[in-house]
């Protein structure tokens, strides 16, 4: 499929463009940029509806990437603690006291490094637009592309840039991108929702439906943290006075806290990979429900009309 070369209607269009891919610089909070752009300047035209969903997918690759890579980072610095104390009889303690500390620098310049790549990117693509151009990052522009291209025929040349449906269809897959910045994601969702339910019953169903997966998620999480923030100050009062583990006192204190951490640190990967499997169904067409919420939401709401471009459900 040959590229398809959009420009935009106005100088407007270059600048909004330019600020969906600069609020990279915001981590997390960037991804509000281009769902509102997208959301209420979408109508403007093709160039500026690609260069916001395109800054979107971006910034959560982006984030998605560098979770990943954090956590494995952060297995292997845990494991190497590890092996530091079963050697610890054998590697002097001025040894050990260094290599914990290099442990540390590589983990966090290794992600500041990466961050700073991803971000110079977006700062690029920024640019180009204020310069006018159609911006394409490498392999992301080319697949957001053809995702976005209906073929109207057996013949390959033959198809339909950026069709409205398929618009409709990866925005509502990017609604549970939300779950990569926590605990205000639930802010894509309703975005969305609140300026397209109107427009699309696909964007009507799947945004309502992320934002309440991500909210409800959301207070889950966030109360289990108050929860061992509380639990927290006992521990710290009883370590303090009781003093070393000797008594069972401080362990009965710390053991519960430590359950409560781990469950906590599970039920955020849960969420996080959850949410995005079910953006990734709905990206692919399978028009996800969430079991027991979304037969809900389809007997509330009427998700056959009004339609954008045959987004229907």
């Amino acid at each position: 499929m040959a590229r398809v070369t959009l420009s935009p209607t106005s100088g407007a269009e270059h600048t909004l463009a330019a600020l969906a891919h600069a609020a990279i610089l915001l981590p997390g909070w960037g991804l509000l940029a281009p769902t509102a752009i997208w959301a209420v300047q979408s109508r403007r035209g093709q160039y500026l509806s690609f260069q916001s969903l395109q800054a979107f997918t971006y910034q959560a690759a982006q984030l998605l990437f560098l979770m990943v890579v954090g956590l494995g980072l952060g297995v292997l610095y845990l494991g190497g603690i590890g092996v530091v104390i079963l050697l610890s009889g054998l590697v002097s303690k001025d040894v050990a006291s260094v290599l914990l500390p290099l442990g540390q620098i590589f983990f966090i310049g290794s992600l500041v490094v990466l961050w700073g790549l991803w971000v110079l990117g977006g700062l690029v693509a920024a640019i180009l637009c204020l310069s006018g151009q159609d911006v394409r990052y490498p392999l992301l522009g080319a697949f957001l592309e053809r995702y976005l291209s209906v073929e109207a025929g057996a013949d390959p040349s033959s198809f339909t840039p950026f069709a409205p449906e398929r618009e409709a269809r990866w925005m509502a897959a990017l609604t549970y991108a939300g779950v990569l910045i926590n605990p205000y994601g639930w802010l894509i969702p309703l975005i969305v929702w609140l300026t397209q339910k109107e427009r699309s019953a696909l964007l009507r169903y799947q945004a309502l439906q992320a934002l309440l997966y991500q909210g409800i998620g959301t207070l889950v999480l966030m109360g289990l943290s108050l929860l061992m923030g509380g639990l927290a100050i006992p521990m710290i009062l009883v370590l303090a006075f009781v003093g070393s583990f000797s008594s069972s006192l401080p362990v009965l204190v710390v053991i519960p806290w430590v359950a409560l951490v781990l469950l906590i640190t599970t039920l955020s990967l849960i969420y996080v990979f959850f949410g995005l499997w079910m953006g990734m169904r709905v990206a692919q067409g399978q028009n996800f429900t969430f079991p027991g919420l979304g037969p809900w939401l389809r007997r509330r709401l009427d998700v056959t009309s009004p339609v954008y471009g045959g987004s229907t459900l």
